[in-house]
């Protein structure tokens, strides 16, 4: 797993536990990496993001299909075993913005669906003043309420630059298990 770091590889064998053949959603992904790797050891995998991304029409791997969509008006009409929501919550717009981008997820997961996430949070100032940075406490509070059950939880602090002056996050990382049937599932 050279190509993630330690904790989204501690995350993703979380992932690979629930085993090959698994449906996965990852909301947000980026360039399609976290997909690609999945569907190489045999997930089905949906993904999307907000943006198209270049390396999508380079790289095509079987089981995995992009879709360009945003979560605020995405509909999935099928439930998965694992929702995956890395590096998102930082584009929710306010709590309650976040509040609904947690719910959604929640309600794509299966009965013992895993849902898999981290997120910047509000321990270290943004370089943006507006840019909402939910704190752990606030996320792990919302996916409570959502009748989710934590497995496991950390923090790892990260510097960098990325093309601007140096600065620090503290990222959370966290799995959650899904303890009842979805509301979608037991609406239809």
């Amino acid at each position: 797993m050279s190509m993630f770091n330690e904790h989204m590889s501690k995350l993703l064998c979380r992932v690979l536990a629930k085993g090959e053949g698994c449906q996965v959603l990852d909301c947000g992904c980026g360039d399609g990496r976290v997909p690609h790797w999945l569907a190489e050891r045999g997930f089905k995998v949906i993904a999307f993001d907000k943006v198209f991304h270049q390396r999508w029409g380079s790289v095509s791997v079987s089981g995995v299909h992009l879709l360009q969509a945003d979560i605020h008006n995405l509909t999935m009409h099928k439930l998965f075993d694992v929702v995956a929501l890395f590096g998102v919550l930082h584009y929710a717009l306010d709590q309650e913005d976040l509040r609904g981008m947690l719910r959604w997820s929640r309600d794509w997961l299966k009965q013992d669906g895993l849902f898999v996430l981290n997120w910047i949070t509000d321990e270290f100032p943004h370089l943006d003043p507006l840019v909402y940075l939910p704190s752990k406490d606030l996320v792990e509070s919302e996916l409570r309420a959502l009748d989710l059950a934590l497995t496991c939880s950390w923090t790892a602090d990260v510097e960098h630059a990325h093309g601007g002056p140096c600065h620090r996050h503290r990222i959370a990382y966290a799995a959650w298990e899904c303890r009842r049937a979805s509301i979608s599932a037991t609406a239809s």
